[in-house]
């Protein structure tokens, strides 16, 4: 009960602030409110409803010419349409996300999407390509020198071979998934690779 309590609070915590940023007609404001109340509904199951918030911030971020956050609006819908399972919509963000990251250079977004799309191939159990998703991710994040993002990566890949039953494989994956948990000072990560 304690995260749906919070989350509802941290929802009107956010409308409050969007209606004094739509009184100063503070658009990144908006942008930025609209987006949070979207993750925040999308994090309850409320697809359709962070949909509508994700749109009006893309829309105003399409609207003053911010392609970052246009990249994040497409990335946050396509995580939407993954938990609706409408992976047709979902690619198509994931593409359109994508295409903007890679013409602004922006490796660490191009890395934070192979792995939603990875997550979306788990959900869809085609797992030869999420393997192929998490490990184009990988290659990014160890350029950044992101651990949090080589872990998240790494488990889900061991995730992934448990779910192909080769215990090896994924023994080796959540191995090291918690020695990156580790560099993070990350107790919660590395307790949670050990389950």
């Amino acid at each position: 009960h304690g995260f749906i309590s919070d989350t509802k609070k941290d929802i009107d915590n956010y409308k409050k602030a969007l209606s004094i940023y739509e009184e100063q007609e503070n658009e990144v404001g908006i942008a930025y409110a609209n987006n949070n109340i979207g993750a925040l509904k999308n994090s309850l199951g409320k697809p359709k409803e962070a949909i509508e918030y994700f749109m009006k911030s893309l829309e105003i971020e399409d609207k003053i010419g911010n392609d970052k956050g246009k990249s994040i609006c497409y990335t946050n819908i396509a995580n939407a349409f993954v938990i609706e399972g409408n992976w047709v919509e979902a690619e198509e963000n994931y593409s359109k996300a994508l295409e903007l990251s890679y013409n602004i250079q922006d490796t660490k977004e191009i890395a934070n999407i192979k792995l939603n799309q990875g997550v979306m191939s788990m959900y869809k159990n085609d797992l030869d390509n999420a393997i192929s998703q998490f490990k184009n991710a990988i290659d990014v994040y160890q350029i950044l020198s992101d651990n949090f993002g080589l872990y998240t990566s790494y488990y889900n890949i061991g995730l992934v071979y448990e779910k192909k039953n080769i215990a090896k494989s994924s023994i080796d994956f959540f191995e090291k998934a918690f020695n990156e948990a580790k560099k993070l000072n990350a107790k919660t990560f590395a307790e949670a690779t050990l389950n």
